[in-house]
This record gives C-alpha cells, sequence and structure tokens, in this order.
C-alpha cells in the first residue's frame, strides 16, 4: 500500500475543513497564535474574524477496527480521470470476499467479486447474480481488512467535517501520507480518505485504493451478506477467465471502456438509488457558482506528506483588488 507521485512536491496541501462568510472590513489587530506571524496585513475588522479551526484530543487512539460484515456507498474520484465514479461495497469477513460495484454518468456497469485467496470474479444479473465467471486468480483489487491503517499511523485530532465530529487519522505512505476520516457519531466508521497515491499502484489493494478522494455517504455495519452464496456460485462456474488482462493497468482501461461522455440514464438512475437525494448538475455546461467579491475563509490545509499536521489557515480574498491573503498556522 505504499505508493508515491513523482509530481508532487512533499508539501502540496488540499482543503480539510473550511467554514466562510462574505464580507471584509477594515485592517486586523487581531494577534497571531504565539510564534506565528501573518503573511501580511489583512483587510478585515478583528471582531469579524472566523475562529481558526481547533482540533479536540482524540477520543481513542486505538486504531478503528471496521465490523466483520459491513455495506457502503461512495463517491470515487482519482486525479487522472476527469469525472466521478460511484461504488456499491459488501465485506464480508467469514466468506472472505468483497464485492464492489461500479457505475458512472456514461454507462459504466462493473460488478466484481474479490476473495481472500486473490481471486477475482465478474458478476452479473444484480443484487443476486446469475452469472459468474473467474477473471484472475492473480485480483489487483485486494479483500480489504477490518483495520484500514499502517502501524505507524496516528490520530491527529477530532474536528467536524459537515457538521459531523471526525477522527483525523494519517497512516504513512511512501514519502506520502494516506488520510482516513472516521466518523465519531457512526460508530468511527470511514467518513472520507485521501490517498497519496501514483497512476497504477504496483501492489494489490483494494478499489477504493486506486481512488485519491473517496466520499462514503453510507457505511453500516450488517447482521449478514449474500457473499457466501455468490462465491458457492462461482467456485462452481466454469472457469474462463473472461479474456482479459488484469494487472495494475486494469482500472484505468475499465474506467475508459464505456461510451464516455454520453450520459446514461440506466446508470445515472442506478447511482441516485444507491445514494438518494444525489441529482445531476442543472447545466453541464454551466461554470461553478461564484464566489462572492470579498470572502474570508477558516480553513484547515491537509498535507500530503505525513510529518506535518493540518495546518489552521485564514484566507482572505477580495475581487475588486484582485488579491488574495492566505496564512498557515502551525498545529503541533
Amino acid at each position: 500500500m505504499k505508493r508515491n507521485h513523482p509530481s508532487f512536491e512533499p508539501l502540496v496541501v488540499t482543503v480539510g475543513l473550511v467554514l466562510v462568510l462574505a464580507g471584509c472590513g477594515p485592517k486586523s489587530t487581531e494577534a497571531p497564535p504565539a510564534g506565528e506571524q501573518p503573511a501580511a496585513p489583512v483587510a478585515t475588522d478583528a471582531s469579524a474574524l472566523l475562529p481558526l479551526p481547533q482540533f479536540t484530543s482524540c477520543g481513542s487512539t486505538d486504531h478503528p477496527l471496521l465490523p466483520a460484515k459491513w455495506v457502503a456507498t461512495a463517491l470515487l474520484q482519482d486525479f487522472f480521470h476527469d469525472t466521478l465514479t460511484f461504488g456499491n461495497f459488501v465485506y464480508d469477513e467469514s466468506a472472505g470476499a468483497f464485492r464492489f460495484t461500479l457505475t458512472d454518468r456514461y454507462g459504466l456497469d462493473a460488478d466484481f467479486l474479490a476473495t481472500t485467496g486473490g481471486r477475482l470474479y465478474v458478476l452479473s444479473g444484480g443484487e443476486q447474480p446469475s452469472f459468474c465467471a473467474l477473471a484472475t486468480d492473480q485480483t489487483p483489487f485486494t479483500v480489504p481488512s477490518r483495520d484500514w491503517l499502517d502501524s505507524g499511523a496516528v490520530c491527529v485530532g477530532q474536528a467536524p467535517i459537515l457538521e459531523r465530529d471526525q477522527q483525523w487519522w494519517k497512516t504513512p505512505s511512501g514519502v506520502g501520507a494516506n488520510w482516513i476520516w472516521y466518523d465519531v457519531q457512526n460508530q468511527r466508521l470511514p467518513f472520507r480518505t485521501m490517498y497519496y497515491a501514483e497512476a497504477d499502484p504496483k501492489d494489490p489493494v483494494p478499489i477504493y485504493e486506486y481512488f485519491t478522494f473517496n466520499y462514503f455517504p453510507t457505511f453500516k455495519e450488517v447482521a449478514s451478506t449474500n457473499l457466501g452464496e455468490i462465491l458457492a456460485m462461482c467456485q462452481g462456474a466454469q472457469q474462463d477467465r473472461s479474456g482479459t488482462a488484469w494487472d495494475t493497468h486494469a482500472l484505468r482501461r475499465l474506467l475508459a471502456s464505456h461510451a464516455y461522455p454520453e450520459t446514461d440514464a440506466d446508470t445515472i438512475a442506478t447511482v441516485q438509488n444507491w445514494i438518494p437525494g444525489l441529482s445531476e448538475c442543472s447545466s453541464t455546461g454551466s461554470l461553478p457558482p461564484p464566489w462572492p467579491d470579498q470572502v474570508q475563509g477558516s480553513v484547515f490545509m491537509t498535507a500530503v506528506s505525513f510529518d506535518p499536521n493540518p495546518f489552521p489557515t485564514r484566507v482572505f480574498y477580495d475581487w475588486t483588488r484582485r488579491a488574495q491573503n492566505t496564512t498557515l498556522y502551525y498545529y503541533p
């Protein structure tokens, strides 16, 4: 699971938490945290400053252990592919199997069963598949463990995302870090992940580690699954290996195999069944919503390198002056 990407600098950062307020005023008189100086004077009234985001201590520093049986839905985003992929996952430790079904707006229809023995099966036929074929006995998409963290993982602290308290865990990955946010209000089950990944992972990993950013709208423990029955059907089926080379480039070929960029109504309906409330953009060609001319933000900036913890940050944006000021503060 250790990967890196040669084009990443050690301190490339991405936004982890943002609170935004429109409107900026006179110069600030607030003193920065001890030992820190702002990058430049900022144009705002101190009384109107958003508070810097803060961590509280982790309620537990034991690694979150996922249930023996769980189901989840996922939004999967890749640095190297220009659309979202949607996933529906089922895990069953007793069956030694992990089912992942992928789709997108353009007709992708991929349903797989990975086993702890290294086999990958192709499924079709819906919730209770009627067809199964062996794709390979050396799968690049493995069954996840119940502990998603490496031995060197650290819980940085707890802070909310979308008003839900999350544990922020970083785990070493080559010269970088993988980040996993566990939902404190949902049995410390994964809420989102960020993987320090190169374009083609060298080691077999679970399917979600092939993507950079993953968000789990649902993640829950279940009492039972049908993976044992599906695996028994697959083991009794003719082993044809489906004529496909399943190697480290398999996901790239899979994502490119559908009718991009024509949208597909059936797969859109499938996604909306998995994730109720998800909808199409009002206009696929429209620009993102514009910011107000003057904005301040209170932000955690999360490094892809392992050593630094997320930086409490203030951002001041003023389009009337074509200016932006960003000040990162150190969090020990």
